[in-house]
């Protein structure tokens, strides 16, 4: 059985405003070298993600 790489979460640098769209976050996120992004939490703000090392 394989084991599941854990996924690492990053706060985006280039988002800028609120998370409306995780299409969007995961955009940028995708153009800062990670997998994906989405918007996450209270304040709307756009987390990238990427398999940890």
């Amino acid at each position: 059985m394989m084991a599941e790489a854990k996924i690492c979460e990053a706060l985006s640098g280039n988002f800028k405003g609120l998370c409306l769209s995780s299409r969007n976050c995961g955009k940028v996120c995708r153009r800062e070298g990670f997998t994906d992004g989405s918007c996450i939490g209270f304040r709307l703000q756009c987390f990238c993600t990427k398999p940890c090392a």
